[in-house]
């Protein structure tokens, strides 16, 4: 920005060098004039201090002042990006809420209209209640976890018992089974995520058997990678979905943020480990996860096969 001081009668002049400062590579974006104190502030464009000198000389202007400012450029296309996904994210959660809250309305105009319920029509109120308040705090947790990624709290963790914890937050329907294996891996992660991953990989396999089907879980230790393995019997993944399924808000599903293995992919990542997904058509679909142990500490505690079962089949919840 320059500063001239100048009068009224002499703006006519900076009008003509406006006009020539295309041909020397400086631009005149803003002009503010001062008629009381004859000041006149000028927002250039300019490759450097010494252009502009050179150019009022050239044409005989006196310059009082020259400062440079920060230019600030609004709107580039990585927020427009960050927006669009903002608002896309934010109109398919609110879509994704409407249902369950629709229960949980209707639900509560029944227990209002019928003071009086007997105890089985109480129990089936309520189941109704918890999974539609369990489905909201699900999707608003796996947004949370998108948008704002926590620190990790990494201990040694026997990966069995993080598999088992997850499922058991897992409404299993009765027509799948789900195979555990019978060897023990420890691993250094955070618990918590890792919990949620492992959530997320299962219901994701529940879902692309239609409820119905066989999910095995394996685990592998080399000695410098715990490898986990997820693998269902469902439909499979197509060739043209495949290189998408971890980008984020991308779903094939009627339901659902499109966040769960965008989040997975997210965790993994956070471990300095990778994901990788194969998958036939009719046939189902394999998820390897691969996680360095390079800071585990192997415990030496002996562990009872008995206390993780080959096989579990839990009733719904």
């Amino acid at each position: 920005m320059d500063e001239h001081t100048i009068d009224a009668d002499s703006l006519n002049l900076f009008k003509n060098i406006i006009t020539s400062e295309f041909e020397s590579h400086i631009y005149t974006k803003e002009m503010f004039f001062n008629p009381q104190q004859q000041k006149l502030c000028c927002i250039l464009d300019s490759p450097d201090e010494k252009s502009i000198r050179d150019h009022h000389v050239k044409f005989g202007i006196k310059c009082d002042s020259i400062t440079q400012i920060q230019q600030v450029t609004l709107g580039d296309q990585g927020d427009t990006d960050k927006l669009q996904v903002i608002g896309e994210l934010a109109a398919r959660l609110a879509h994704d809420l409407r249902n369950p809250l629709s229960v949980i309305k209707n639900v509560v105009e029944i227990m209002e209209s019928k003071p009086k319920l007997k105890i089985e029509e109480k129990i089936i109120c309520y189941g109704r209640l918890h999974r539609a308040i369990n489905r909201i705090s699900h999707q608003i947790d796996e947004v949370l976890d998108f948008v704002r990624p926590s620190k990790l709290t990494v201990t040694n963790n026997l990966l069995n018992e993080i598999v088992i914890s997850a499922i058991e937050k897992i409404a299993k329907p009765d027509n799948v089974k789900i195979n555990l294996p019978n060897n023990f891996v420890y691993v250094p992660c955070d618990f918590i995520k890792f919990e949620v991953m492992i959530t997320n990989l299962i219901m994701n396999a529940i879902q692309a058997m239609n409820n119905s089907g066989q999910v095995d879980v394996r685990l592998f230790d080399d000695g410098k990678y715990a490898t986990l393995q997820v693998i269902d019997s469902g439909c499979g993944i197509p060739k043209d979905v495949m290189p998408r399924i971890f980008e984020p808000l991308f779903t094939t599903k009627q339901i659902g943020t499109g966040l769960g293995l965008a989040s997975c992919k997210a965790i993994v990542e956070q471990h300095k480990g990778i994901i990788t997904v194969t998958s036939s058509v009719g046939k189902g679909t394999t998820f390897t996860i691969r996680i360095p142990k390079s800071s585990a500490v192997v415990s030496d505690k002996s562990v009872s096969h008995s206390a993780v079962p080959s096989q579990i089949a839990m009733p719904n919840k």
